[in-house]
């Protein structure tokens, strides 16, 4: 419940990094698809990732209280960063950090806090 809550709000409050250096082709094709992170805390509760190819993307979920999110956001992934730009004023962007990604599981530090989240 947590980690959702605080997920969601460094989605809606973080500030985008700028990096200038590049990841490797083959991460970020490893990237592109759908990533869901379910809390299971919070029966129902999750949230997914989309990051399509051309740089664009869409955060969907149902949080505390089946409030459900929707947004869409383009994106960088640069040396381990993807910085998310939301495509409304509403939200703020964000930075994350990649710990480790492979074809079925993608780990982000969001702010000090280590997120899991399966291809889907």
């Amino acid at each position: 419940m947590k980690k959702i809550n605080l997920f969601l709000m460094l989605l809606v409050c973080s500030l985008t990094a700028c990096v200038f250096t590049s990841c490797s082709k083959d991460e970020e094709d490893l990237l592109i698809g759908t990533w869901r992170y379910d809390d299971y805390e919070l029966q129902g509760a999750y949230i997914t990732l989309t990051f399509n190819a051309n740089k664009t993307g869409q955060v969907k979920g149902i949080i505390d209280d089946g409030i459900s999110i929707s947004f869409d956001f383009t994106y960088t992934y640069n040396n381990d960063i993807i910085a998310i730009t939301s495509t409304s004023d509403a939200i703020e962007n964000i930075t994350l950090t990649v710990v480790s990604i492979t074809k079925d599981e993608l780990t982000v530090n969001d702010s000090g806090d280590t997120i899991t989240l399966y291809r889907v």
